[in-house]
């Protein structure tokens, strides 16, 4: 339980990280190489002292493929994540990124044989209507209304290049298409996915899977900062401010939490109880933290969807701490 609570912690300061950057309108895709460059620095150094002190680390051809691939699709998700942003909304999106975890966990059950008990499949049941509860009601004309007016960004933070993050917020939709809501689904319950498909997948084809988990997260944060680095060096090729920087770094170390302690979740939890409790509770950490720093109103409603989530979080858990329950059929 620990390693999962980190593992929150380290999520909700990584995203509190992009949220500071977007306030500061900070470049969303410059925040983000800098992000993988420091993640890469730093699973690198650590690689290289676990294998100097600890234990010998090794990188297996299926590591290697994975970690790119992952890499990748962090990258490409991105623009995912962006356009959903602008289509449909802060609030919105929010929802559909939590709801899509949840795919993850029954992904989980139905192809790899993970147990989900009865209770656990009523949290399951409880997520996608906290989820909509807990969702910000923000609106595609609030939206608008907090772009400010003037046209020409007043620093090198806001290049061309960083306008399909901020000139389509004037023309969300309040009646999304259908399809592409099931596409920001299927995309996100991908990403979510991945970790736990390779973490059970690598096993079966190479017994130094422990000793490559490092050497595997070096090679996503490589593929993610050469996929970044790239894109900001062909459309945002200009100086940026310190601040953008500082915050790449600190979602770069966070990032690299998230990886650690996800695994080292996975190692003693289900994915079944891992995924759906780092979804509800990220939700859940983030509206507070909105509340308190940010000053952001939470409605009653939003309150009943934390209520909600706690309960979810008890019942996706509930095995782990009651020994006998999880004994019985």
């Amino acid at each position: 339980m620990l390693y999962l609570a980190l593992n929150i912690i380290a999520t909700v300061i990584f995203f509190q990280a992009l949220r500071f950057g977007q306030v500061k309108k900070l470049s969303e895709m410059t925040v983000s190489a800098i992000n993988y460059a420091v993640g890469a620095l730093l699973s690198i150094l650590l690689l290289i002292i676990a294998h100097v002190f600890i234990t010998p680390q090794h990188l297996t051809t299926v590591a290697l493929i994975g970690g790119i691939a992952m890499g990748t699709i962090f990258y490409v998700y991105l623009f995912v994540l962006f356009r959903a942003y602008n289509f449909f909304g802060v609030g919105i999106t929010s929802a559909l990124i939590q709801m899509g975890v949840t795919l993850a966990a029954i992904y989980a059950w139905a192809f790899y044989g993970q147990h989900i008990s009865a209770i656990q499949w009523i949290g399951l049941a409880i997520i996608p209507p906290a989820l909509l509860l807990m969702r910000p009601k923000e609106t595609p004309d609030q939206l608008t209304q907090s772009v400010p007016e003037q046209a020409q960004p007043q620093s090198s933070d806001s290049p061309a290049a960083t306008a399909t993050l901020t000139e389509p917020q004037t023309a969300t939709s309040s009646k999304p298409n259908a399809l592409f809501v099931l596409f920001i689904l299927l995309a996100t319950a991908l990403t979510q996915t991945l970790f736990a498909i390779i973490h059970d997948a690598v096993p079966r084809f190479d017994d130094n899977v422990n000793a490559g988990f490092l050497a595997y997260t070096s090679v996503i944060f490589i593929t993610g900062t050469i996929c970044n680095g790239a894109h900001v060096l062909v459309f945002e090729r200009k100086r940026h401010k310190l601040a953008t920087y500082t915050t790449g770094s600190v979602a770069g170390i966070a990032n690299v939490a998230i990886c650690i302690f996800l695994v080292l979740s996975l190692d003693v939890l289900s994915s079944t109880i891992v995924l759906p409790t780092v979804s509800v509770a990220i939700i859940a950490f983030n509206i507070l933290i909105a509340r308190l720093y940010w000053k952001e109103p939470i409605s009653k409603v939003q309150y009943f969807g934390l209520a909600a989530t706690f309960l979810v979080i008890l019942l996706m858990n509930i095995e782990s701490f009651l020994p006998i329950a999880a004994a019985t059929p």
